[in-house]
Parts: structure tokens; C-alpha cells; sequence
């Protein structure tokens, strides 16, 4: 009997201490699920933010190509007008040399 009362306490103090380790265990888990969940929304958030930041960078690309289509044509027609000074300055010049000829 005296036995029997030594193997059900070996038993009992063994079933605590697996009840003490699984509700540690469920605690650690608990807290890994909130972690988890935490660097979820936060890879969520930077998702997000990648996304913007391409659609920022692909407008950024057609802007900068807007304004280099747009200083080509600039500079095309200001080579056309700075030809055709050119050309007004050379008939000035040969107008003026037959004028003092």
C-alpha cells in the first residue's frame, strides 16, 4: 500500500510538472503567434511601401524623360534659331561690306 502511495505521488508530481510545461509551452507559443503576427503586418507595411516606392520611382522616370524629350526639342530649336542668327548676321555683315564698297 505504502508503495502504491509512492507511486501514485511519483506520478502526480510528474503530471504537474508536464501541466507546468505545456502551459509554458502554450505561453511561449502565445508569444511567438503575437511576434509572428507583428512582423506580418510589418512586412505588410513595407510591401506597401515598396509598391509606392515603385510607383514613385516609375513616375519619376517618365518625369526626368518628359523633361529631357522636352530640352531636346529646346535645344534643336534653339540651334535653329541660333543658325538662322548666324545666317542674318552674315547677310548683315556682306549687305554692310557692299555698302562700304
Amino acid at each position: 500500500d505504502e508503495f502504491r502511495n509512492e507511486i501514485h505521488s511519483e506520478v502526480a508530481a510528474r503530471v504537474v510538472g508536464v501541466d507546468e510545461e505545456c502551459t509554458e509551452l502554450k505561453r511561449r507559443l502565445a508569444e511567438e503567434r503575437e511576434k509572428r503576427a507583428k512582423l506580418e503586418k510589418h512586412m505588410g507595411g513595407l510591401l506597401r511601401w515598396q509598391e509606392e516606392a515603385k510607383y514613385a520611382m516609375e513616375d519619376l522616370r517618365r518625369k526626368i524623360d518628359d523633361v529631357e524629350e522636352s530640352r531636346g526639342t529646346d535645344k534643336r530649336d534653339l540651334r535653329k534659331e541660333l543658325v538662322k542668327r548666324e545666317d542674318q548676321s552674315a547677310t548683315a555683315t556682306a549687305d554692310m561690306r557692299k555698302d562700304l564698297e
